[in-house]
C-alpha cells in the first residue's frame, strides 16, 4: 500500500497541471459507415466557438485545449440532420474519443422545409422501434446507486425495478421474471455475466462489464425485435467500443467495485487498434486485511479480464476480436466457537463457497 501511496503523491502534480485535454472523433453515414468529408464539428457546451474543427478525408477530427469538465459536441453537415451528443466527461487523465454516425436529414428548399429531430437516446439498433433506449459508459457511473453497473443503471428506469435481494442486480421488468432478461455481448448471447451469479436467474452481484470498454449499448423493456428470440421480459444489447488508433493511453481507476487497469493504442496507425482492461476486486483487498464489508464474516473476491481488437481499413473487410471472462468466489467462514452458532440456520450457510 506504501507504493501505491507514493505512485499517486508523484502523479498528483501532473494531474493538478493539465486543465485541457483534446477531443477525437470519427463522423460516418450511420447507414453506409462512409467517412462524411468536411462536417463541421465544435464543443457546443462552450461559448468560445474557436473550439471547432472539419473532418479530414478519413472523417477524422480532432478539437485541442477542451476545458476539463461535463461538455457536449455539436456536428453537422449539409444534407444531414445535426449531431448534438449528450454531457461527456472531459477528464486530464484520458483522450475523448467519440463514433459520430450522422442520418441524412431535411434540407432547405426555399418554400418548403423538411425537419426531422433525433434523440440522444435513440437505439443503436435500427430494427428497435419502441420500448428500447440506448445507454452510455458515462450513465452507468452518473446515475445514483448504478456503481458502472448497467443492471443496476436499469432500476432507475420506468417498469423497471429492484428483485427481491438488494445486494444483487436482478431487475424486474413489468412484473416478470429476471430469469426473462436477456444479455448480448456483440451479438452473442451470453447466460449471465455477473461475479457471484445466482442460478435460475439473470443477475448476480457484480457485473462482469467494465465501464472502461462500454461503448453505447441498448436496453429493451419490451417489442423487442426478432432476433431477441430468447428474451422473455427485457433485453441489454451491450457493445465493446474501439481502443484509439492513433496513440497509446493507459488509464487506472480505483473505485467500489474494484481496482481497473485499461490499455489501448494503435495495432497498425490508424488501421487497428487494442484495447484491454483488468480488474481486481476492491473487496478482496480489504478482506485480505480483515475489513468485512458484506458480512461479518463474508470473504468477496473476484477479478475480471476484457479486451477487443478492431480491424479498420475504411472498407467493407472490417471486424473485430473480443473476448471477456473472469473468476469470482464468496466464503462464508463459520464461527470460530460452536457454542456461539445459531442452530436455526441451515448449515450450509455457517461454511460454504460460491463461486
Amino acid at each position: 500500500m506504501k507504493q501505491l501511496y507514493l505512485i499517486l503523491l508523484f502523479c498528483l502534480p501532473t494531474i493538478l497541471l493539465a486543465q485541457t485535454q483534446t477531443v477525437k472523433g470519427t463522423v460516418r453515414d450511420k447507414t453506409t459507415q462512409q467517412p462524411i468529408i468536411g462536417a463541421s464539428v465544435f464543443i457546443s457546451s462552450l461559448d468560445n466557438q474557436d473550439l471547432g474543427v472539419s473532418t479530414d478525408e478519413a472523417g477524422n477530427f480532432e478539437i485541442l485545449n477542451v476545458p476539463l469538465g461535463r461538455q457536449t459536441i455539436e456536428c453537422s453537415y449539409i444534407g444531414y440532420q445535426t449531431y448534438s451528443s449528450e454531457g461527456f466527461i472531459v477528464s486530464s487523465t484520458k483522450a475523448v474519443f467519440l463514433e459520430i454516425n450522422m442520418l441524412e436529414g431535411g434540407v432547405d428548399v426555399g418554400e418548403l422545409v423538411i425537419t426531422s429531430s433525433s434523440k440522444v437516446n435513440a437505439p443503436v439498433n435500427e430494427l428497435a422501434v419502441v420500448s428500447t433506449r440506448s445507454f452510455s459508459a458515462d450513465e452507468t457511473d452518473r446515475i445514483a446507486a448504478s456503481v458502472n453497473d448497467p443492471g443496476r443503471m436499469a432500476m432507475a428506469y420506468p417498469g423497471v425495478a429492484q428483485g427481491s435481494d438488494d445486494a444483487e442486480n436482478d431487475i424486474i421488468i413489468r412484473g416478470n421474471s429476471s430469469f426473462g432478461v436477456l444479455w448480448r455481448l456483440e451479438g452473442l448471447d451470453i447466460p449471465n455475466p455477473n461475479h457471484f451469479a445466482r442460478p435460475g436467474s439473470s443477475g448476480g452481484g457484480v457485473s462482469v462489464f467494465s465501464a472502461q470498454l462500454l461503448s453505447r449499448s441498448d436496453f429493451s423493456t419490451g417489442g423487442m425485435p426478432a432476433e431477441y428470440g430468447n428474451a422473455i421480459s427485457g433485453a441489454f444489447d451491450v457493445h465493446f467500443r474501439k481502443g484509439n488508433m492513433n496513440e497509446r493511453q493507459h488509464r487506472f481507476k480505483f473505485g467500489v467495485l474494484g481496482i481497473d487497469f485499461a490499455t489501448e493504442g494503435p495495432i497498425n496507425n490508424g488501421k487497428s487498434s487494442y484495447l484491454v482492461n483488468y480488474r481486481y476486486s476492491t473487496l478482496g483487498l480489504l478482506t485480505a486485511n480483515g475489513i468485512y464489508l458484506v458480512g461479518e464474516r463474508v470473504e468477496n473476491t473476484f477479478q475480471d479480464l476484457s479486451f477487443n481488437l478492431a480491424f479498420d481499413n475504411h472498407d467493407k473487410n472490417k471486424f473485430t476480436i473480443f473476448g471477456i471472462g473472469g473468476l469470482s468466489q464468496e466464503h462464508y467462514n463459520p464461527v470460530e466457537i460452536i457454542a456461539d452458532r445459531d442452530i436455526t440456520r441451515s448449515a450450509p450457510w455457517a461454511d460454504s463457497i460460491r463461486h
